[in-house]
C-alpha cells in the first residue's frame, strides 16, 4: 500500500505530523456535512491525513465520510487534490 505521509501527498501537516492550524478552517454551520463524491476519489488519503475528527474511513476500496464524526471544517475538501468532496446540509 502507497505511503500516506504528509510529504508524500503534500497536504500541509508539518514535521510532527500534526494536521494544518485550526486558523484555516471555513465557516460552517454544524447542519453541514462534507461527503465524497465516489466516481471522483481516487483513493489518495489526503483527507484521512487532515481531518480533525477522524470522519474519513477506508469503504469499498476508496473513502467516504462518516457524517457522525464530520464537524463540517472543510479541511477535507481544501486538500483534495481531486475536488472530489463537497458540503452538504445533514
Amino acid at each position: 500500500m502507497a505511503e500516506r505521509s504528509g510529504a508524500r501527498y503534500g497536504n500541509g501537516r508539518n514535521a510532527k505530523g500534526e494536521p494544518p492550524s485550526m486558523s484555516g478552517r471555513t465557516t460552517a454551520t454544524s447542519a453541514t456535512v462534507y461527503v465524497i463524491e465516489p466516481g471522483v476519489c481516487m483513493g489518495c488519503a489526503a483527507c484521512v491525513d487532515v481531518c480533525p475528527t477522524r470522519a474519513v474511513v477506508p469503504r469499498d476500496g476508496l473513502f467516504a465520510i462518516e457524517r457522525s464524526l464530520c464537524d463540517g471544517c472543510g479541511l477535507c475538501a481544501r486538500y483534495c487534490p481531486l475536488r472530489a468532496i463537497t458540503p452538504v446540509q445533514r
